[in-house]
């Protein structure tokens, strides 16, 4: 015997019925007095720390130099894109991410900060791209498209962007780079050793280890194009963990007598 399992049907109708819910209209978030959203960037508030590093240097940099162009390679949802031109005032600045679904996000939170002059033309201040970060970099080299500042904000190791990143470097310019790779400088040292030319091992002091594996990184990819890198500060986070150094491409070649 077949045994029924259709609900019933209340008096009024459908009414009464689990309706589908709709999707909910992502609330704004806020970073030190901006407004943006996120979509389906991945965002990290605690990571706010070293996105403030990052302006305080990019408007110590403007100050002594008087213009900024930065570039973010790897932006997410845009919100360091929109610091650098409302908190550092660059003078522009290439917000990119290599996911096209990002794109809308990224446009709507840096026409918040700096909308364009007019609706039909391009703004003069910022530019938003979906590229992978390396072709991006090595095609700014190529365009002899130099930056004052990039920012190379990426998951895990990034030693694979050293090499791109100081080809479109501007001498004198600065680079903001990353690791969220803590366990090359503990537990597996043939990781390091891979990506950062650099054998490490367990020691008490792992987190300056880890800083110290990046910096490395960074001097030795330069001192293959005969540059000079010079660290200005790190910083150290312990919910990545994330490790991000500024450096500084110095002016002249590379002095091996030194």
């Amino acid at each position: 015997m077949l045994v029924s399992t259709a609900l019933p049907v209340p008096p009024d109708g459908l009414s009464r019925l689990p309706q589908p819910q709709q999707p909910t209209k992502e609330l704004p978030k806020m970073e030190r007095g901006l407004s943006f959203t996120t979509g389906n960037a991945f965002y990290r508030r605690e990571s706010a720390v070293g996105r403030d590093l990052s302006v305080l240097a990019a408007i110590a940099y403007k100050r002594e130099h008087g213009q900024l162009r930065a570039l973010d390679a790897l932006c997410g949802c845009g919100v360091r894109a929109m610091r650098y031109l409302v908190q550092a005032s660059a003078d522009f600045v290439w917000a990119n991410d290599a996911c096209d679904h990002l794109r809308p996000g990224i446009l709507d939170n840096l026409r918040a900060v700096a909308p364009p002059s007019c609706s039909s033309c391009p703004t003069e201040r910022w530019k938003v791209s979906t590229q992978d970060a390396n072709k991006l970099l090595l095609g700014c080299y190529l365009a002899d498209d130099y930056y004052d500042l990039i920012d190379v904000d990426s998951h895990g190791s990034n030693s694979v962007f050293f090499g791109s990143a100081l080809a479109a470097l501007k001498r004198g310019g600065l680079v903001y780079v990353t690791s969220t790779d803590g366990f090359s400088c503990s537990k597996r040292p043939y990781n390091a050793l891979a990506s950062y030319g650099t054998f490490t091992r367990r020691l008490p002091f792992i987190n300056e280890i880890g800083l110290r594996m990046v910096i490395a990184g960074v001097v030795r990819e330069a001192a293959t194009r005969n540059l000079r890198m010079r660290p200005l500060f790190s910083h150290y986070s312990a919910h990545g963990p994330v490790f991000r150094i500024m450096l500084r491409m110095e002016h002249g070649e590379l002095d091996l007598r030194t």
